[in-house]
């Protein structure tokens, strides 16, 4: 959204004396008081730079175009015994005999309750389980919380989990840039959070905007935080490197190409490519040189649930030099463990492998 510029026709406004306009909507009905500097509602200041552009069209003459008013407005404004009545759908104001036709949003941005002017500047949705993401009418996520992660309902379709690590974080605390009336919305790429039992739904108003329409709201809070969100296209919403991840899990996929795909993911990480790499641990047919790169990948990013797939690969290969490299792999999560190598007795990978059950047994249930 552009930056707001005082008006030199509200600066002549204001510079004289106080001004009292009394606005009546559906929801509210509430005096703006307009200072030499600034402006108040309730006493408090209040944030008026949203509609600043369009409020000399409360005070200053209309012009001599006559019209018909369309029905009774949804927002009056009263300045010194005058009525100016606001149609932000038609982009009308009226004193009742003239009318000016208004281009643009800027009569969205008319304040419908105080709340536009001296609310809360910060605000939370707290996501809750189960979570199903809707963009323009199509159902693109469907999630539910197991322990303090979210799961895939639709587990073939390979998310961008840091994506919703960060639109989840955006939303727990976003600043409210500005309020707008729900009318805005008309038009606008449009995308539906089912939080629980709350339904929230948001609209793209700017290039760099979305703004919500809470449960029970009457109008919309917008917010810059959600900036990143840009379209809320699959390019945001999917692994960057979902075909590539589909191609090197894919037993069925010649070596060649699977080996091609892993090499393309070399440099990065997601948990998408986490879980690939188990699978390829847990499959006893697997390829023995896919599942030597998929310990090494491994190693870099050490976790409870890796270390589980590991003790289990421990338990099921025949491939003793892959075992070594897992059992190196495992001594991440605990240095002290007994060493596992290609030269132990039976006996010390025995006790290697009932340390790490044991281990396992007491970490599994870990977050």
């Amino acid at each position: 959204m552009k930056a707001w510029i005082w008006p030199l026709a509200f600066l002549s406004i204001t510079a004289a004396a106080e001004r009292r306009l009394t606005f009546q909507t559906p929801y509210d009905k509430f005096d703006l008081v307009l200072l030499s500097k600034g402006a108040t509602v309730d006493g408090k200041p209040a944030n008026i730079g949203p509609f600043l552009e369009v409020l000399p069209m409360l005070t200053d003459p209309l012009g001599t175009e006559s019209c018909t008013p369309p029905g009774k407005a949804p927002i009056t404004v009263k300045v010194e015994g005058n009525t100016r009545s606001i149609y932000p759908k038609q982009g009308l104001v009226s004193d009742g005999k003239s009318c000016l036709s208004v281009a643009g949003e800027g009569l969205h941005y008319f304040p419908m309750h105080r709340e536009f002017l001296i609310g809360p500047k910060r605000d939370s949705i707290q996501l809750k389980s189960p979570l199903k993401i809707f963009r323009n009418g199509e159902k693109v996520a469907s999630l539910k919380r197991v322990g303090k992660s979210w799961a895939n309902e639709a587990p073939e379709q390979l998310l961008n989990w840091d994506f919703i690590e960060r639109l989840e974080n955006s939303l727990r605390d976003f600043d409210v840039r500005l309020r707008v009336q729900e009318t805005i919305k008309d038009g606008k790429p449009k995308m539906i959070i089912q939080s629980g039992d709350q339904t929230y739904e948001f609209y793209k108003i700017t290039n760099v905007m979305w703004a919500v329409k809470k449960p029970g709201q009457k109008w919309l809070e917008a917010s810059d935080d959600w900036s990143f969100w840009y379209d809320f296209d699959d390019g945001i919403l999917q692994d960057r490197y979902k075909d590539q991840i589909r191609v090197a899990a894919d037993p069925a996929q010649e070596k060649g190409a699977r080996m091609a795909a892993l090499d393309k993911m070399d440099a990065t990480w997601s948990p998408n490519m986490r879980d690939a790499y188990h699978k390829m641990l847990l499959n006893p047919s697997e390829d023995e040189a896919i599942q030597g790169l998929a310990i090494k990948r491994l190693k870099r990013k050490p976790s409870a649930e890796t270390a589980g797939v590991l003790i289990q690969f421990l338990e099921s290969s025949s491939n003793d030099d892959l075992k070594t490299e897992a059992a190196i792999a495992l001594r991440l999560q605990n240095p002290k463990a007994p060493k596992w190598t290609a030269n132990s007795s039976d006996a010390e990978k025995a006790k290697a492998l009932e340390f790490w059950r044991n281990w396992w047994k007491q970490n599994s249930k870990a977050p």
